[in-house]
């Protein structure tokens, strides 16, 4: 890819020539993936399961099951779908991982019955699960000094594509109907992810180049394998850190789906829960970003304590705010930055625990785990709404865990200097 740029020496004005580093056009696809999958198709599944109960007379929990399913599809598959991704060479694995998703919601055009929409949630789950995996072994093998920013900016474009979409999709949807918009997104999405993925290597060397921001002088073998901090550690002591310290701050994203329920439950009108959705994915779109550049200058673990803070913050705005709709909407906005652990989180945790050479499998697991954890959350705050009618002991539930993340984070901050793993 070559670029130009105006060079004035001596009065003199020339046009230089110079290439740009393969690192940025991998990142382009990867970004384009994302925006695509994620933030064209997966984040616009509520507007169009809306349109549908109202025109199939479908219920609310007969579609809702979808979702179960997707989850419980990614939980399962997401280690398998790592292997093969680390087995086959990208191209074919891309190309199948393009095609699997649009194709799901392309096939929803013609569905009449609730089971379809079940089948369909279990490719949708697949490439959801492993699409994490993918962008992150990708971007932190083209990126060594940079991953975190890298990566940031990949997650990001789903939040920007969302909020730029929705409104689109909600008026193509009354103007054209719900079969008509899927179909022609779905395939807007198939050739955006099949073009984009042709830009994906999976190692710089697979294309005679080498990662941009390597150093000159390379390391010793002894750190190239193990981070500095874990060695000798094993692996059951891996897993809990990065379990213990990130999954809190995961767990909180999941509460932006009860925003609107939460609005309700205070009296206030629908309207106001749909300001605090904006509001959390705003800062969802921001912390990704932010989350990324902390991590590349400060340190992984720097940047959860100063995450699992704005976390406290956002809980007690929430709990503080059950009448003042600014303390709401700022509680709202500050809890989406949590989005930023559910996804760079759990990526950059698993690069500083196993290790750039060996952080793909565990990181699947962990994800597997965390995704039946998630569930089971979710299970709860229903039962704790359910037996409270109100999301104050939720939240004070929040409290609590995500009190007891930053302990341990700064716990194995403090240990990691002294080279003892939790």
């Amino acid at each position: 890819m070559w670029c130009r740029e105006r060079v004035t020496f001596d009065g003199v004005t020339k046009i230089k020539r110079f290439k740009l580093h393969g690192a940025w056009g991998v990142l382009l696809g990867c970004t384009l993936l994302t925006a695509s999958a994620v933030g064209m198709l997966t984040n616009s599944t509520g507007l169009f399961f809306t349109a549908i109960i109202k025109d199939l007379g479908f219920s609310g929990a007969s579609l809702s099951l979808h979702y179960s399913i997707a989850t419980l599809a990614s939980a399962l598959s997401v280690p398998f779908a790592t292997k093969l991704f680390l087995r086959w060479k990208i191209r074919p694995f891309m190309a199948l991982y393009s095609l699997l998703l649009p194709l799901s919601y392309l096939a929803m055009a013609v569905y009449t019955k609730p089971y379809q929409w079940y089948i369909s949630a279990i490719p949708k789950g697949i490439v959801i699960g492993v699409s994490l995996v993918v962008m992150s072994s990708v971007i932190k093998n083209w990126f060594t000094d940079r991953s975190g920013t890298a990566l940031g900016i990949c997650l990001s474009s789903s939040g920007v594509v969302s909020m730029i979409l929705n409104p689109v999709i909600a008026g193509a949807i009354e103007r054209y109907g719900w079969r008509t918009t899927v179909f022609v997104l779905s395939l807007i999405a198939l050739a955006v992810m099949q073009l984009s993925s042709l830009l994906l290597a999976k190692q710089p060397s697979d294309v005679g180049m080498e990662p941009l921001g390597r150093r000159t002088s390379p390391l010793p073998q002894r750190q190239k394998a193990e981070p500095r901090g874990l060695e000798g550690a094993s692996q059951g002591r891996r897993y809990l850190t990065v379990f213990i310290c990130i999954t809190s701050g995961a767990l909180m994203s999941t509460l932006m789906y009860y925003l609107p329920q939460l609005s309700e439950s205070l009296g206030n009108s629908l309207t106001f829960g749909a300001w605090l959705s904006s509001a959390n994915n705003c800062g969802n779109v921001l912390a990704k970003l932010l989350f990324g550049v902390l991590c590349d200058r400060k340190g992984i673990w720097k940047t959860l304590i100063y995450s699992y803070c704005v976390f406290l913050l956002a809980l007690l705005l929430l709990l503080l705010g059950s009448t003042v709709e600014p303390l709401l909407l700022a509680g709202s906005f500050l809890l989406g930055t949590s989005f930023s652990v559910s996804t760079v989180g759990w990526s950059l945790g698993c690069l500083e625990v196993f290790g750039k050479q060996n952080f793909e499998i565990p990181y699947s697991r962990l994800t597997m785990i965390y995704s039946l954890v998630s569930a089971g959350f979710q299970y709860v705050v229903a039962l704790l709404y359910d037996a409270t009618s109100s999301f104050q002991s939720v939240f004070l539930v929040g409290v609590v865990l995500c009190a007891l993340s930053l302990l341990a984070t700064l716990v194995t901050k403090r240990k990691m200097k002294q080279s003892i793993l939790l």
